[in-house]
């Protein structure tokens, strides 16, 4: 229950609870409460996308905005703290969409989900390093790799080539058909 406590502690809406209700709610048992209420709306098919969705957006919104609002340089640790969040909140958001039936195969993947964020969203440095090390630096070679391949030039020079040679073909087909005698019927 200490546990509990101290996580509740951080939230202070429970704390504004426990003081309204003059002591009579606590804010571990008003914590206890939203939790299991929570756990139990992600089993419901419409509102568990909508609230894990909304719940990793407002676990970043407080470290954004103070970076936004602040006067002096942020961290460098914090600012790619954020950027992989999101990142992982949009590929996270992607993959839901463009694989819908995914939720239904995988037990309690709204729940992990939901865990998942609230873990990167307090394990700042470990994961968020662990994160980019392992699969956006593979994901950033791999972009770099496909640009790099691609030579914007090479693909001008070829389109310019192909062209010429399709205004040559129409060009001598013209020709031929304007050298041909008509036929008189």
């Amino acid at each position: 229950m200490e546990r509990v406590r101290k996580i509740s502690e951080t939230y202070p809406v429970f704390k504004q609870i426990e003081q309204k209700s003059s002591g009579q709610v606590k804010a571990e048992h008003v914590f206890i409460g939203a939790s299991l209420i929570v756990f139990l709306a992600l089993f419901s098919r419409c509102m568990a996308p909508a609230l894990t969705n909304a719940v990793a957006l407002l676990l970043v919104v407080g470290p954004a905005t103070s970076l936004i609002v602040g006067k002096s340089l942020p961290e460098l640790g914090t600012v790619k703290h954020i950027i992989s969040y999101m990142l992982t909140f949009v590929l996270f958001t992607c993959v839901d969409s463009v694989v819908p039936f995914m939720h239904r195969k995988i037990p309690f993947y709204y729940h992990g989900k939901l865990l998942f964020f609230y873990y990167l969203s307090v394990r700042k440095s470990q994961f968020t390093d662990y994160l980019n090390t392992s699969l956006y630096v593979h994901i950033y070679d791999m972009i770099k790799l496909v640009n790099s391949s691609a030579s914007p030039k090479d693909q001008i020079k070829a389109a310019q080539t192909a062209a010429a040679e399709k205004v040559k073909e129409i060009s001598e087909t013209a020709k031929d058909v304007a050298a041909a005698p008509e036929k008189e019927e």
